[in-house]
């Protein structure tokens, strides 16, 4: 599987299954109309993009990064 297809899989399931809240579905129209990849976590009312999407949707959006050990606890 690539990244594209990830986030397309992920946009679909969320879709598909109703979990997509008018803000979270406006968020990701958003980010797509700016030219980004971004699809919905499947807890809580979060939206996730690739690189810079949200920012250049225009959200204050917090940056994070995948640990290559996984999950721990600090």
């Amino acid at each position: 599987p690539t990244l594209e297809t990830f986030m397309h899989v992920s946009r679909s399931f969320a879709r598909e299954v109703g979990l997509l809240t008018p803000a979270v579905r406006e968020a990701i129209e958003d980010v797509s109309a700016a030219g980004g990849e971004a699809s919905m976590a499947m807890l809580g009312e979060t939206v996730f993009a690739l690189d810079t999407g949200l920012s250049d949707a225009g959200y204050d959006a917090e940056r994070c990064s995948v640990s290559l050990a996984g999950a721990h606890l600090r």
